[in-house]
């Protein structure tokens, strides 16, 4: 629980950087107003799709396992950011980074797979409060803005942020892989129409479908 917490925390803040970087960005590149948000709005967008897949390979795989994938390809398209500069290869590296927002889903699937039942409450809130990263995001980033200077070796001023995130998100990486414990979640044989069930009884208005969508995790 503790690794997955923090590495949430660290991937939140990564997930929210442009809130921090898009204002440099735009004044470098000189992005209208549609082109700022389209660069800002990529990241949630990518967190917020795939959060459902995410959460089914975490369940079906193994949380530690599709953690650390998660967190290497987002530690790449991170280190990558910080060497870009021009718009349309940014929106592309946006899309990558944005992979730090499944980290919810597949840190509930992990927490769920190890912690008793009657202690998933206390356990899956504490994980929630890894929300804290856009916080982090918004201490840190300006001050790293103004650490390094633009031209040297390594990548100054906006570009600085987005390279020490993937430093981070590497180390994070090495500490889950030596200190997480294996996983040992098997296949349980649910499909995807098992998944998303619980969608078409919360549209159609059924009671309980809360109490079915939280219970679902836990079933055999």
């Amino acid at each position: 629980m503790t690794l997955a917490t923090l590495g949430f925390t660290l991937m939140f803040a990564v997930w929210l950087m442009f809130a921090i970087v898009g204002l440099p960005i735009r004044k470098e590149l000189g992005l209208t107003d549609a082109q700022f948000t389209l660069l800002t709005a990529i990241p949630v967008l990518t967190g917020s799709l795939l959060r459902l897949p995410a959460g089914i390979w975490a369940d079906r795989y193994g949380g530690k396992r599709v953690f650390l994938i998660n967190t290497l390809l987002t530690a790449a398209f991170a280190l990558a950011l910080s060497y870009t500069n021009g718009y349309n290869l940014l929106l592309t590296l946006a899309l990558g980074v944005g992979l730090a927002g499944v980290s919810f889903a597949v840190g509930n699937a992990w927490i769920a797979q190890w912690v008793p039942t009657a202690r998933q409450g206390l356990a899956l809130g504490t994980f929630g409060a890894g929300n804290a990263g856009a916080s982090l995001t918004k201490l840190l980033a300006p001050a790293l803005l103004a650490v390094v200077p633009a031209g040297l070796l390594i990548p100054g001023g906006w570009h600085f942020v987005p390279f020490v995130f993937a430093l981070l998100l590497l180390a994070c990486a090495a500490f889950t892989y030596r200190l997480a414990p294996a996983d040992h979640a098997q296949p349980n044989g649910r499909t995807l129409a098992d998944w998303v069930r619980p969608w078409s009884r919360c549209r159609s208005g059924a009671s309980g479908c809360t109490t079915w969508s939280s219970s679902a995790r836990t079933s055999p």
